[in-house]
């Protein structure tokens, strides 16, 4: 990783405790690297509007029409803060993407005054088509890889019991339940191997909800209803 700013100091500044003072290294902020050293101006007022977003976001001195979002310390956080920011003052949703693709006052610019709201509008999020297999996420391939080497792992299963008191609906609950999974698409979520490789496939529909076994000791002295539910 390069710094995108390098700040010479005599002597790093201490604390009363003789530890480096980080509020105050915060607040020493060089210029950012330019090597050409080259600053092009706003064109007009509305370059200018969305130059001083920028600077103020990026807490720096000046913004040019050409200097890049990453190159003045920009991040993801910050690029969300600015388009967040954008968007309260142009009155339209900024969407992240152009911030991050574009990079520079001078691009998105251009990129508002061809699209403008309509073509902000005209980004929405692309859902992905469920009936053919999806790439599995870094945290379902680990568990993936994990199964492959440990069969039958319980490291990740999480049992709970829960003691419910007085009458129970048997079919409200199952009912829940199925919304449950029918509302959470991760409830759904099969992890298969193809081709030694992992990737997701969904249950499109539970069925009937949810088909636990049931079972009932409703007859059993007091003494083996505490028994067999310590048990599970």
């Amino acid at each position: 990783m390069v710094p995108s700013r390098i700040v010479w100091l005599d002597a790093l500044p201490l604390t009363a405790n003789g530890k480096v003072d980080r509020a105050a290294l915060a607040e020493m902020r060089g210029p950012a690297s330019d090597p050409a050293g080259e600053h092009e101006v706003p064109r007009d007022a509305f370059e200018a509007r969305l130059a001083q977003v920028w600077a103020e976001v990026l807490a720096v001195g000046r913004v040019g029409m050409q200097d890049h979002f990453l190159e003045l310390g920009g991040h993801s956080l910050l690029a969300l803060s600015l388009a967040a920011r954008l968007s309260r003052e142009l009155g339209f949703e900024v969407p992240l993407r152009w911030v991050l693709e574009l990079g520079t006052v001078a691009a998105l610019a251009e990129r508002i005054r061809t699209l403008g709201r309509e073509g902000a509008a005209e980004e929405p999020f692309e859902t992905a088509d469920r009936a053919q297999p999806l790439p599995a996420s870094f945290g379902q391939q680990r568990l993936w890889w994990l199964q492959q080497t440990l069969p039958e792992p319980a490291t990740y299963n999480v049992p709970a019991v829960f003691r419910l008191h007085g009458a129970v609906d048997a079919d409200r609950l199952r009912a829940a339940l199925h919304g449950l999974q029918t509302r959470h698409e991760a409830l759904r979520t099969l992890l298969v191997s193809r081709a030694g490789d992992c990737s997701r496939r969904w249950w499109r529909r539970i069925g009937s909800g949810w088909t636990g076994g049931r079972w009932t000791c409703g007859t059993c002295p007091t003494t083996d209803r505490r028994r067999w539910s310590s048990r599970c």
